[in-house]
């Protein structure tokens, strides 16, 4: 659901995400683009159906960015997604198995595994 004035009203931004009548589907997680903020990318799970997902026109419409992205069982859980702020088309997936750098121009993603530790 989303709405445009405030959370007075509210209309359906599901076209292109799966759907089951049984389960539903859990948006674990969702990123907007800081800007263009009409760019958002949500990380869609369901027990046969799970991926990541962008909308560039503020979530009337959905499309899969996740092919390339595998694991042993499949799509692996995602547990952030995050929006490079320098380079905003890349978004960078926080899964079971390391690092998945997406954009929607390349595929498949790129694997980034044992990444430095940073301290802030």
């Amino acid at each position: 659901r989303k709405s445009t004035n405030g959370g007075v009203s509210w209309g359906v931004a599901n076209t292109g995400l799966p759907s089951s009548p049984v389960y539903g589907i859990t948006v674990y997680d969702l990123a907007i683009n800081p800007q263009a903020p009409s760019t958002l990318y949500a990380y869609i799970w369901h027990p046969n159906l799970r991926g990541v997902y962008r909308s560039t026109d503020g979530g009337a419409s959905w499309s899969v960015l996740n092919n390339g992205l595998v694991g042993p069982r499949g799509v692996p859980q995602v547990w952030t997604l995050v929006i490079n702020p320098q380079t905003p088309d890349v978004v960078y997936a926080g899964t079971e198995l390391g690092v998945f750098v997406l954009r929607a121009s390349v595929t498949p993603p790129e694997q980034k595994m044992f990444l430095p530790t940073v301290q802030r």
